[in-house]
C-alpha cells in the first residue's frame, strides 16, 4: 500500500463506558495538551474527483488491558516520527503494517476522565465538553 496512508490530527476522543442507555463518556487526551496524530486510511486520491464513497478510517491497535476496559480497540496514535514515516509513500507495506502493530503510543501517555453526558447528542459542540466532570448517575 504505497498511497493512502493519511494522519487524522486530533486533540482527543471520546469512549463510553457502561451499560447501555447509562453509559458515561470519558474523554481521552495526550498527557501534555499536545495534538495527536491518528494514523488512517483514504481511497481519496489527490487530483482526481471524489467518488461516491470517498472518505478515510482511522486505524485502531488493541488495547490490551489498561486503558479504559471498553472495548478492544483504540485509535493507532502515532509520534511525529511515526507519522511522518506512515505517510511516506516510499516505505513499503511491510514497513507500514510493521508501523501499525509497533508504534502505538504507550498507555502512560495519555490521561483519560469522565466528562458531560451532554456529548451525547450531535448538535451539541463546546469547549466545556472536553472538561472533567464527576460520574453522572
Amino acid at each position: 500500500m504505497k498511497h493512502g496512508r493519511i494522519i487524522v490530527p486530533a486533540n482527543g476522543w471520546y469512549e463510553w463506558v457502561g451499560e447501555k442507555g447509562s453509559k458515561q463518556p470519558w474523554y481521552i487526551r495526550a498527557k501534555s495538551d499536545e495534538p495527536l496524530f491518528l494514523a488512517a486510511l483514504t481511497n481519496h486520491h489527490p487530483g482526481e474527483p471524489d467518488h461516491a464513497g470517498a472518505g478515510f478510517v482511522i486505524v485502531t491497535d488493541d488495547v490490551a488491558g489498561g486503558m479504559l476496559d471498553i472495548h478492544g480497540r483504540r485509535p493507532l496514535a502515532l509520534s511525529v516520527e511515526e507519522a511522518l514515516l506512515w505517510m511516506d509513500t516510499g516505505i513499503s507495506y511491510q514497513q507500514a503494517e510493521q508501523i501499525a502493530r509497533t508504534a502505538t503510543l504507550r498507555e502512560d501517555y495519555f490521561v483519560w476522565y469522565p466528562v458531560s453526558k451532554e456529548v451525547n447528542r450531535a448538535g451539541n459542540n463546546a469547549p466545556h465538553l472536553i472538561e472533567p466532570v464527576k460520574k453522572e448517575p
